[in-house]
Formats: C-alpha cells, sequence, structure tokens
C-alpha cells in the first residue's frame, strides 16, 4: 500500500502488459523518456532506486553509467546483474545496496523485501562516502588524463631512443 512504481526511459506495451496483469497498474507511472536533469531530479526524489543491466549476451560484462548517479544520490539501490559481474565490482562497497540475478525472481523478491524493510525499520547501511567519491567524474577523468599523460610520455620515450 505504501509503494509506487515510477518509470523513466520509456516503457515498451510488452512492459505495461506485464504491469497490468501483475496489477500494478494503479501503482504504477510511465515517466517516458525525460531529459537529463529531470531524470535526476527524480532520483533525489525516489526512496529506493532500481537499477536493470543486461542479463544476456555477455552481461557479466555489461556495466551502465547510471550506477555511478544512483550511487552519488545516496539512495538505497537494488541492483538486478549477473553475480560477479562488473556492476557487481562497481557498487561492492556502496552501502544500501541489494544485487541479485533478474532471472530469479525469488531473489529478487527476497533482496526487495530486505531493503523495504531495513528502509521501512531505518537500518539501511550507511552509504560509504570514499567508495562514492572515488567514482565522481571529477577524480575519473583525472585518472584518465594521467593515464593519457603516462603513455604520451612514454611514446615520446620510444620516439627519442630511436
Amino acid at each position: 500500500n505504501t509503494l509506487r512504481l515510477a518509470f523513466q526511459g520509456g516503457l515498451e506495451q510488452r512492459h505495461h502488459k506485464l504491469i497490468d496483469s501483475l496489477g500494478l497498474s494503479g501503482l504504477s507511472i510511465d515517466l517516458g523518456y525525460v531529459d537529463h536533469a529531470t531524470s535526476v531530479a527524480n532520483l533525489l526524489e525516489a526512496d529506493l532506486l532500481w537499477l536493470v543491466v543486461a542479463h544476456s549476451n555477455r552481461g557479466e560484462q555489461v556495466s551502465t553509467g547510471k550506477v555511478y548517479e544512483y550511487m552519488a544520490s545516496g539512495k538505497p539501490i537494488l541492483a538486478l546483474a549477473p553475480a560477479g559481474g562488473a556492476l557487481h565490482g562497481i557498487i561492492t562497497g556502496y552501502g544500501p545496496f541489494e544485487i541479485t540475478d533478474p532471472m530469479n525472481h525469488n531473489a529478487v523478491e527476497n533482496a526487495l523485501e530486505t531493503l523495504i524493510i531495513a528502509y521501512s525499520e531505518s537500518n539501511l547501511p550507511k552509504v560509504n562516502i570514499d567508495h562514492v567519491t572515488q567514482y565522481s567524474f571529477d577524480r575519473m577523468a583525472s585518472k584518465m588524463a594521467e593515464f593519457f599523460n603516462n603513455v604520451a610520455f612514454m611514446r615520446l620515450r620510444s620516439l627519442s631512443n630511436d
């Protein structure tokens, strides 16, 4: 009775049919595609964020840029992604999250229930700020610039030795 599902990014007709078949139409809203500022504002308004990553075609290698914004929001995250995959490595250490295989419906239900109960009891793990800041865009851009500077320096040294 306290749950409301807000989807942004656009749902397909098959998603609407599934929502209807599950009796969740009254609890759901499809916000469609929204601009980035609105998307981030919606994240900050939410109590719980749901992050889905590809689960086929090498899904274990797939991450998404959204995970960094999700972690920066400080909100609890239900991540549906292959176990041991790229997303798992990024989100582990964040704090208030559950990650589970999207194809294991019982595990998804249990993870969601765990987060809802912890949220309702104000018993969520604290956000690990150090973990979040290591993925800030400024820090990642700085690391990338350092990498390219090192590559360029090594190439220049190689050319001068030729």
